[in-house]
């Protein structure tokens, strides 16, 4: 069995990488939805709304799963607090999964300097394959 780390913050282009991982498993893996709430100070420039508690995230992602376990996918889910980029590498790693799958949305230059994109530092860092979903 193979695990496939699916980064998911209930955005459209989560959706959409969530359903490319989906096209992708074997009958016998694994998908492990993972949300990660950033820290209070960088929630300003997070993709998950900023009043989302890590309970809300918990009930969101409980019920994903359990659709996904009726389409017959097994499936389970992982909600962290802490920097977003770390926290998919850290969870990729703890849960042995063999690829990263991420949802891209485009920022620009300007923003990417000043910000960091979540997307970017995940392909630098990760140490397994990072599929990115345009």
């Amino acid at each position: 069995m193979e695990k496939i780390l699916v980064a998911y913050d209930d955005s459209d282009e989560a959706k959409k990488a969530l359903n490319h991982a989906k096209m992708m498993l074997d009958s016998d893996d694994e998908l492990v939805i993972a949300m990660v709430l950033p820290p209070l100070e960088d929630k300003a420039f997070a993709r998950v709304e900023a009043d989302m508690k890590f309970n809300e995230a918990r009930r969101l992602l409980k019920d994903l799963v359990s659709a996904l376990n009726d389409e017959g996918i097994s499936a389970r889910y992982v909600v962290k607090t802490g920097d977003v980029a770390q926290s998919i590498l850290d969870i990729a790693t703890d849960n042995q999964c063999k690829l990263i799958v991420i949802g891209y949305k485009g920022v620009s230059k300007i923003g990417r300097f000043s910000l960091g994109s979540v997307v970017d530092k995940v392909s630098r860092h990760a140490d397994r394959p990072v599929l990115i979903i345009k």
